[in-house]
């Protein structure tokens, strides 16, 4: 369709009614704010950092709440996670009534949140106190006794084989003892007594011996009552873990709000870092944007009803305002795929709608399949409403809901029934037919659309005549191509560059169209390609002074001939998607039907069949989007396109979860 002209928009307004007014613009949701700039006029930027980091830090505060309540939340259901209920927000409303309930809910998450933590950490601590305790429980001295007067203790494990007479025997020239205290698969806890002035000497000989020395100081009491003592703390901190869930499942009940606060904090967010944006003088701020010419009414309505003057102009020589691309209900699924590669640049043409209809066509031929098409169009159309997704996202599904609808007729007219299902199961899983041909033969409604003419059925099937399938796919290459070449004619016609436009272009269409003339009347067709070559050499090479360099030129000047057969092979590509997304179908059905027929059989085909179509749906959805996207940007777009726009972005209020 067209870009929308935009109009640059200049209000001054004193400082106190900044907020409000950046307020009032993002309710219009039609006016994109940019840096106002400063020719001369010694204007200083609006501070407001601490402003800002104040709305960061409480957007970041309400959504690590929102993330802490999410598994307590009292929605139920399957899809309860990705069905948003969304709200309607009064925003003024909501911050003089339920803002500050709201906001005192996320401090209370948060603070369960650090003893919650805090209850953790402790947990840990008492369990490791209990597992170090657990082989001296039969311990009857405080662990933390190292020492009497006269005699050393030392508390420690050895290895599992350890031999307690082998240590005997080397601490024997020694004043000292040994005693097991506990033994398991992991080690021999032992207690170890003698004399001080030996303690060196005996330490020596333990550790040879692989003795480890526990480090138990911190026990002043017996093991039985440390252990106990640690395993009631362990029972409290996990009676106030379960208390802090009780606390978040009721604080949850409150998530509508907090959804609703996070809309709010994130909006003033937004206003702060538009504020940014703006300049000021002693007294007054500036804000300079861009609307749509289409919605100056409205904004100059709201901007009379503030304390604030305002003008709008036309954009200067040298501006390059934001794109806006307006397009009908079709199209507008369409455009982000433009975005994709680079919205065109201001003031020049809109390819979206020509875009879209080749790209249904093609995406369809790629993925030529009745079934695959249908599941494609349902989930395009029925899950955005469902889940209730914001413009932009339903507007990508709902591009590949039309897509969807592309490859069902194409499938119808081809015989793809996700690949050849209906035979498979008549031929292999019933045994109605000793063969796919007599399954054909008898119902041929599965293999295209059957169109008597002539008493011959019209049917083109891509696994059985593949080049037929070619010649289609380049026949809808060329148009492609051609259509690309009439929107360059016209663009340079209307920029008045008629010459160019008949030379440049018209040339090329003149020796196309002699070419297809060939096959009705070779003489017309020869004489249209003569001349089509003539105007090419006289002309191309115009640019150049010298007569003989113009010549050359112009001659050069057909080498273009090879880049437009290279851009026409590049559609053999539906070819290979369309053959690829049939081929795998076919193995699918052949695997899920080669084993048993009967009931059983059934059940078989039925789990090959819902892993294997669906690998092989998101495989060649994927597959067909890039390679569809990629002849629209490469081929098609090379033609005319003048890309270098900047997307038009209007400051906007928060609506993750809310619409205001």
């Amino acid at each position: 369709m067209s870009v929308s002209n935009m109009r640059k928009l200049t209000v001054f307004a004193p400082k106190e009614q900044a907020d409000v007014l950046i307020h009032r613009l993002m309710k219009l949701r039609c006016v994109q704010v940019r840096q106002t700039e400063d020719p001369g006029l010694q204007l200083s930027r609006v501070s407001c950092d601490a402003q800002r980091a104040d709305a960061e830090r409480r957007v970041a505060t309400v959504g690590e709440a929102l993330e802490i309540l999410a598994k307590y939340s009292q929605r139920k259901g399957l899809l309860s996670g990705l069905i948003q209920t969304r709200k309607q927000l009064d925003m003024e409303k909501f911050l003089a009534e339920r803002y500050d309930a709201a906001t005192q809910a996320v401090h209370q998450t948060l603070a369960y949140r650090q003893r919650e933590n805090e209850c953790a950490a402790e947990l840990a601590a008492q369990t490791a106190r209990m597992h170090a305790l657990a082989p001296w429980l039969t311990y009857n001295v405080p662990l933390s006794v190292g020492s009497t007067q006269k005699s050393e203790i030392m508390l420690g494990s050895l290895p599992a084989k350890t031999q307690i007479s082998t240590i005997m025997d080397a601490i024997e020239p020694y004043c000292a003892a040994i005693e097991t205290v506990f033994e398991d698969d992991d080690g021999r806890y032992v207690e170890v007594i003698c004399h001080k002035q030996d303690s060196a000497a005996v330490g020596r000989v333990m550790t040879e011996h692989g003795f480890i020395k526990a480090s138990l100081k911190e026990f002043s009491a017996i093991p039985r009552e440390e252990y106990e003592n640690a395993k009631k703390a362990c029972a409290d901190l996990q009676t106030e873990q379960a208390q802090i869930k009780q606390h978040y499942m009721q604080i949850a009940e409150m998530q509508d709000d907090l959804e609703m606060l996070w809309d709010v904090e994130n909006t003033l967010l937004t206003a702060a870092q538009t504020k940014q944006k703006l300049a000021e003088t002693g007294y007054c701020v500036v804000l300079e944007g861009w609307a749509p010419t289409s919605r100056t009414d409205k904004i100059a309505e709201s901007l009379s009803a503030a304390e604030c003057a305002f003008e709008f102009e036309d954009p200067a020589p040298g501006e390059e305002p934001p794109v806006l691309l307006r397009n009908n209900k079709f199209a507008q699924n369409f455009e982000w795929v433009v975005g994709m590669y680079s919205y065109p640049k201001y003031g020049t043409y809109d390819p979206t709608m020509i875009m879209s209809i080749f790209y249904f066509l093609i995406f369809g031929l790629m993925f030529a399949d009745v079934g695959y098409g249908v599941l494609l169009a349902l989930g395009g159309f029925l899950i955005p409403p469902v889940i209730k997704m914001r413009d932009g996202m339903r507007r990508t599904f709902n591009m590949f809901g039309y897509c969807g609808i592309s490859c069902a007729v194409c499938g119808l007219i081809f015989g793809g029934w996700f690949g050849d299902m209906p035979y498979a199961i008549m031929v292999n899983l019933l045994g109605l037919y000793e063969t796919t041909d007599q399954a054909i033969a008898a119902v041929p409604f599965f293999n295209g659309l059957q169109l008597s003419l002539g008493g011959e059925p019209i049917m083109l099937n891509p696994l059985s005549n593949p080049m037929a399938f070619l010649v289609v796919s380049l026949a809808i290459g060329a148009v492609h191509l051609l259509a690309g070449m009439i929107v360059k004619f016209v663009l340079l016609c209307k920029d008045k560059q008629v010459f160019a436009a008949i030379f440049d272009v018209g040339s090329w269409l003149i020796i196309f169209a002699g070419i297809g003339v060939l096959f009705l009347h070779k003489i017309a067709g020869i004489v249209m390609i003569v001349l089509g070559v003539l105007m090419i050499i006289c002309t191309a090479g115009r640019s150049a002074k010298n007569p003989i360099m113009k010549f050359f030129k112009g001659l050069l000047g057909l080498y273009d001939v090879i880049n437009y057969a290279a851009d026409l092979l590049s559609y053999s590509r539906i070819l290979a998607l369309g053959l690829a997304s049939a081929v795998i179908a076919q193995v699918i059905n052949m695997v899920g039907t080669m084993f048993i027929d009967g009931v059983l059989g059934f059940f078989i085909l039925l789990a090959v069949s819902l892993i294997g179509h669906t690998v092989n749906m998101a495989l060649n959805v994927l597959g067909s989007f890039v390679h569809t996207s990629r002849l629209q940007y490469l081929e098609f777009f090379g033609k005319f396109f003048e890309d270098g726009g900047e997307a038009f972005v209007p400051v906007t209020p928060s609506d993750r979860y809310t619409d205001q």
